[in-house]
Order: structure tokens, then sequence, then C-alpha cells
């Protein structure tokens, strides 16, 4: 009946599960008249009619708000999922996933894809300080700075406590190196208004470069994307650092 619904509609599954009720009911009265009765009698066969045509719809009405009920929490339960609850933003699986279509795509394509992980600069200390109220609404305030700063091709995701990852398709290296540092100033502008208090912080990036050609999986190139934001931590934070392979070196 799910699938019925889904497919005609509560107004049309309604009608034709009554017709089919009614069907049914004159075809089983007419088997009991007709075998165990007296032959067939009108004021049954009426009632027969009656008595589905009456009661199905409600029967039918309620299963079928029982179902949008079932269907409402399958969707939630999706969304809770794919979404991380504070910020709107994806969660780590799903950014991951959708990751991998990128990845997909720009193999095919043989276009360029870019993936930065971006971190709170001093955040327990942000913790500390506010509350973790104060880092919340920072959290969410960031959030914001990265949907504002989006494409509709860029794929963006929470994937940590204090840490978030982006993918650019389609955008060259130094593009995609000028919207990150976009993010890094607007980031470091931004003042979060939290019980009178003003909340300010920076960011340290990580960002790595893929061509099709290069044989590397989603799990590598997020390592390599840590590896680079480890190094911006290390030489200062506040700034974005892009991958080369002397930075596995350094960290050996």
């Amino acid at each position: 009946m799910k699938n019925l619904v889904t497919r005609v509609g509560p107004a049309f599954a309604t009608i034709i599960m009554t017709l089919t009720s009614v069907v049914a009911s004159v075809g089983i009265t007419f088997f009991i008249l007709d075998n165990f009765g007296n032959g067939v009698e009108p004021l049954v066969l009426m009632v027969a009619i009656i008595a589905p045509m009456t009661i199905a719809p409600v029967i039918i009405g309620m299963l079928i708000k029982l179902i949008h009920q079932i269907n409402q929490l399958e969707e939630e339960q999706r969304h809770l999922a794919c979404s991380d609850e504070l910020t709107g933003l994806r969660s780590r699986r799903a950014f991951l996933e959708n990751f991998e279509l990128l990845r997909e795509q720009a193999k095919r394509d043989g276009s360029i894809l870019s993936v930065a992980i971006i971190d709170i600069d001093n955040f327990k200390i942000i913790n500390d300080t506010y509350g973790h109220g104060g880092g919340d609404a920072l959290l969410k305030s960031f959030a914001g700075v990265l949907k504002k700063n989006l494409r509709k091709s860029d794929l963006v995701g929470r994937i940590g406590g204090e840490e978030f990852a982006m993918a650019f398709l389609h955008s060259d290296p130094e593009k995609a190196m000028k919207a990150l540092e976009k993010i890094r100033i607007h980031t470091q502008k931004n003042v979060v208004d939290y019980l009178k208090q003003k909340i300010k912080c920076t960011i340290s990036v990580g960002v790595v470069q893929w061509c099709s050609h290069e044989l590397a999986d989603v799990e590598v190139l997020m390592r390599q994307a840590d590896e680079s934001l480890y190094y911006a931590k290390k030489t200062g934070k506040n700034r974005v650092i892009k991958f080369d392979p002397s930075l596995e070196a350094l960290q050996a």
C-alpha cells in the first residue's frame, strides 16, 4: 500500500482501495448467498456495497496517515544521518560519501579536484573562556561564513569538533587557494556576539589538489590535507598551506 500511495497519491489510493473493497465484498456476498443461502437478496447485496464504501475510506485514511508519519520519520532519520545538527552542514559520513562521488567525476572529466581541511585555531581556549555555548555559537557563525563563500559545485561539511572540510571541483589550483584565503580573511574579521561578549577566531587550512592521472583515493587525499593542516598549525596558525610531498618527510 505504501508504494501505491507514493505512486498515485492519497486521494487516488483511497478510491482504488475503496473500489477494491466493494468488489471483494460483493464477490464474497454473491459466493456465500449462491452457495449457502437462498439466492441473491437485494438488501444483503446493498449492505455488501454500502458497508465497504463507508468503512474502507476511514480505515484507509488512518493507514495513509500512518504511512505519512512513517515517511516523515524516515526522512528525519536520513537528514540526521547526513546533516550536522549544530551547523546544518554535511556530516563527516555524508561529506566523505559525496567527496568520493566528486573524485570519480573529476577522474572521468580529467579535471582538478581540491580538498581542504579547516580547523578553528585555539578552539579549546575559546571553549574554556566562553563556555560550550560560546563555542557552539562560534561554530554556527563559522559555518555561515563557509556557506556564504560556496559555489553550487563546492562541497562542505563538519568532520569533527572544530574541524571542517571543503572540496572544489572544476577549479584551477589558484582559484581554490584564493577562495580559501578569502574564507580565512572573512573568519578573522568575523565577530560573534554571545552573552554581551565578542568572540573572534582564526583558522588554519591544509589543502591538497588532485589530478585525474594521479593514483590516490579519498583516504589518501584527506590524510595529505590533514598533514598540510598540521604544518599550518605548526608554523604559526592562521594560514593556508598547500600540500607538498616534502611535508610528509617533515612529519616522518
